[in-house]
């Protein structure tokens, strides 16, 4: 009988440690993660876009449970074909690049496939929640979104019809579209 305790003690541990396994860490591959933003005229159907870069991220999985996140954005990286619209948007009335040079979201709560977090830009912190798609392909895990966010929640006020009056075809729709691609590689082995 005290053999038989001495054998069945290390295969109950084997059986628990391939059970509950320890999250894994994926870091985001900066070269591969982009992020693509749409803006919107109030008027008309013209809708500029552009994409900034992934700084650095993380993601962590409990078996298929994202239960931790961090997104940091390079918004010096901030581009888009016309050149006076670039420098534009990474001046004081939008983004203020210079100053504020990251945005950050944290992860603080995921449910199925809804993601909810903060959101930091231009050093204001708002709450919001968005769905995403996980695939994983190999070594790599790519997380997918597209959302809409109010950049006035973050001060970027310029030609509002919100705060400003007569803009005509010059006002600008307070929310802008992200669509959002990250790719990530697991550092824990």
């Amino acid at each position: 009988m005290k053999y038989l305790k001495l054998l069945i003690l290390p295969l109950l541990l084997l059986v628990f440690s391939f059970r509950y396994a320890a999250p894994l860490t994926y870091s985001a591959d900066a070269n591969k993660s982009m992020v693509k933003w749409t803006g919107h005229a109030e008027a008309g159907g013209y809708s500029p876009s552009g994409t900034v870069k992934v700084k650095s991220g993380t993601l962590t999985l409990d078996g298929e449970l994202l239960v931790a996140g961090k997104v940091i954005i390079d918004m010096p990286t901030l581009s888009q074909s016309n050149s006076e619209m670039e420098t534009h948007l990474k001046g004081k009335d939008f983004f203020d690049v210079a100053a504020y040079p990251e945005a950050t979201f944290t992860l603080s709560a995921a449910n199925g496939n809804t993601v909810a977090g903060t959101l930091t830009i231009k050093g204001i912190s708002q709450k919001i929640a968005t769905p995403i798609t996980i695939t994983k392909a190999g070594d790599y895990i790519i997380l997918k979104a597209t959302l809409k966010i109010d950049r006035t929640k973050f001060n970027i006020k310029y030609n509002s019809k919100s705060y400003f009056q007569d803009l005509g075809s010059y006002a600008i729709k307070n929310e802008f579209d992200l669509d959002i691609n990250m790719v990530y590689r697991q550092t824990d082995t």
